[in-house]
């Protein structure tokens, strides 16, 4: 099972599972993508700290043989998320670091 990466490269990135730990890209495109508002203060104040990546535990993946890197992932992201009683939100898998396979 795996990633496949839509972009005309045809790499094959490891298809992430619940528990992995992984680098999230705190890009433009995650900020336009993220529906809190709290959530996208921090990743802009993260980035303006020159801050491009933070660690997060992958918590839940779509089912299926191959997933496109448009797809969603929930992932545990205190760092961005802060005090709030729920440390997770949906990111696409392209802002995921994924290993190639």
């Amino acid at each position: 099972m795996y990633v496949r990466e839509l972009r005309g490269t045809g790499r094959r990135l490891r298809r992430p599972h619940p528990g992995d730990e992984v680098d999230l890209r705190l890009c433009l495109g995650l900020v336009r993508e993220l529906a809190s508002p709290t959530v996208v203060a921090r990743v802009q104040e993260l980035r303006a700290s020159d801050v491009d990546r933070v660690r997060v535990r992958v918590v839940k993946v779509p089912r299926g043989d191959v997933l496109a890197v448009e797809d969603a992932v929930k992932v545990e992201a205190p760092e961005l998320i802060g005090e709030t009683g729920d440390p997770t939100v949906y990111v696409s898998l392209k802002f995921l670091d994924l290993p190639t396979i």
